[in-house]
C-alpha cells in the first residue's frame, strides 16, 4: 500500500480509501450496463412478442 501511496503523492492525488467494491457487486453493476445498452438498442417489445409468440 505505501507504493500505492508514494505514486498517488508523486502524481498529486489522492490515494484509494481502501474500500473497493466486491466483485459480486462489480460484476452486478457490469450487468447493469449491459442490461440498460440493450434495452436502449433493442426493440425490447418485438423480443417479447418472440419470446411469448414464437414467432
Amino acid at each position: 500500500m505505501r507504493l500505492v501511496e508514494a505514486l498517488c503523492a508523486a502524481k498529486g492525488i489522492a490515494p484509494p480509501d481502501g474500500s473497493a467494491p466486491s466483485y459480486a457487486d462489480y460484476k452486478e453493476g457490469q450487468y447493469d450496463l449491459l442490461a440498460d445498452l440493450i434495452r436502449e438498442y433493442v426493440d425490447m417489445e418485438t423480443v417479447y412478442r418472440i419470446l411469448e409468440d414464437g414467432v
